[in-house]
């Protein structure tokens, strides 16, 4: 099935931005008074890539020639490219998936079953070689943003559930370094997370989306890898191990080589 659309405006000129709304009545698009007269609140909108997650129905797109930098009003030229996307499924223990090229300030989705039995789940983007690839997590439903929510009172990761529809985006690693200290590629802020069953992890489906949209969109495609590690004892519901095992560890003395 269709994932997300990506709504994109390509070969340009003057200032095109692109406006999606849901359902045939026009959104009004918010870059400009020039064509802001009414119409429906907009979904999403962009000068570049625009991208609706989930996509049901009919959509609406308006494209309006906005000011320059100088405040002049040129004609605007743009050829109008609209892409679907599904999602790939990517194994919980064990799962690893390479993507090379993905476009900035665009999105690609992972379908994740959580099973039962599991103690943890180990999390990563890695072998990061272009762009910012960061990640998010949402029980049930696309990430929409790369944006922990509910961030509150308290926020997600110290819940001891994870409801429908809420999201986790990571930002430090367990180091807590930040900034990387040489190459940029090494930033993995964003990049990893770990977490126990029932802080907040339950079995169940889950979506992890991977973009730099709204973080560090340096323009440059994105290309790394996805890795998935389930975290318990012994083997899993299929009979392989689990990628990081749990082992015992006495209190008064033990040692773990």
């Amino acid at each position: 099935g269709v994932s997300s659309v990506e709504v994109r405006l390509t070969r340009h000129g003057g200032h095109p931005h692109a406006t999606v709304g849901a359902g045939p009545t026009a959104p009004a698009p918010t870059q400009s008074y020039i064509a802001a007269e009414g119409g429906h609140t907009a979904i999403v909108n962009d000068d570049g890539v625009a991208t609706v997650q989930a996509p049901s129905g009919v959509y609406t797109v308006v494209v309006a020639a906005t000011d320059d930098a100088q405040g002049g009003h040129p004609d605007a030229s743009f050829d109008l490219d609209v892409v679907a996307r599904g999602e790939e499924t990517l194994a919980f223990n064990g799962g690893a998936v390479a993507i090379s090229g993905q476009e900035s300030g665009t999105w690609r989705y992972f379908r994740v079953e959580v099973p039962d039995g599991a103690l943890g789940w180990d999390l990563r983007v890695e072998n990061v070689s272009s762009g910012r690839p960061q990640l998010a997590i949402r029980r049930d439903e696309l990430p929409e943003a790369l944006q922990t929510n509910p961030t509150c009172c308290p926020p997600l990761y110290q819940r001891g559930e994870w409801e429908s529809g809420s999201t986790w985006a990571p930002s430090l690693d367990m180091t807590q370094r930040y900034p990387p200290a040489h190459d940029p590629y090494d930033d993995e802020h964003g990049r990893r997370v770990q977490m126990g069953m029932g802080a907040p992890l339950e079995p169940g489906v889950y979506y992890v989306g991977v973009s730099d949209v709204g973080y560090q969109e340096t323009g440059l495609p994105m290309s790394y890898e996805l890795v998935s590690r389930g975290i318990g004892v012994g083997d899993d519901g299929d009979g392989a191990p689990w990628r990081i095992q749990v082992v015992d560890l006495a209190f008064d003395g033990g040692e773990v080589t």
